[in-house]
């Protein structure tokens, strides 16, 4: 059986960053390979916690947990694993039992999954816009909107470290409470001028 990459669409760097509302870390990330048809990709848990799909437990689908991570390096990492996966494909083909060689190549796609560095973090975006709130309040005074506020500090907190990029979380909330501290002080200023 032919090895099958699907690559993560580049136009979305952040494909496998998932954070569920309520929820204390982002959502687990891994190389997945389906046996029964030779594909394989990255992508994210969608279940909470630990659950896999029963194919995973049955052992058709191979899982290989990697960081979180940007679309280029996943699909990077993918390129650079898919010589072992396909030595993995072309062992257990037609084999009712997982071999012993299958196991010591499943090991090695794990370790060279296990040496990629994860490359992209959740940040709160009350955090992110603390130390320029007055910047917001300027952008805000001159009429630009909180989409436009917002998408600009997600390009910055994307594109302020090469090793990191930071996805903001909460970030239009956070200019929304910019904008109701200002009016709440421009309403006790109109109070108090009475």
């Amino acid at each position: 059986m032919k090895l099958n990459i699907i690559k993560l669409d580049e136009n979305d760097q952040t494909a496998l960053a998932t954070h569920y509302h309520g929820q204390s870390s982002p959502q687990e990330c891994y190389i997945e390979l389906d046996t029964r048809d030779g594909s394989m990709t990255a992508d994210y848990n969608v279940e909470i916690g630990h659950m896999a799909p029963l194919s995973v437990w049955k052992g058709e689908v191979r899982r290989w947990e990697i960081p979180l991570m940007t679309t280029d390096r996943a699909n990077q990492l993918m390129d650079e694993i898919a010589p072992k996966v396909q030595e993995l494909l072309d062992e257990i083909e037609g084999c009712d039992e997982w071999s012993d060689y299958a196991t010591q190549l499943e090991d090695e796609i794990e370790g060279l999954c296990n040496e990629y560095e994860g490359n992209l973090a959740f940040f709160d975006g009350y955090e992110y816009i603390y130390d320029s709130k007055e910047d917001v309040r300027q952008r805000i005074a001159k009429g630009d909107s909180v989409e436009e506020i917002a998408s600009d500090y997600r390009k910055e907190a994307f594109n302020e470290y090469d090793e990191c990029h930071y996805i903001l979380e909460d970030i239009e909330e956070a200019i929304l409470a910019v904008k109701e501290e200002m009016e709440d002080d421009e309403n006790n200023w109109n109070i108090e001028t009475l």
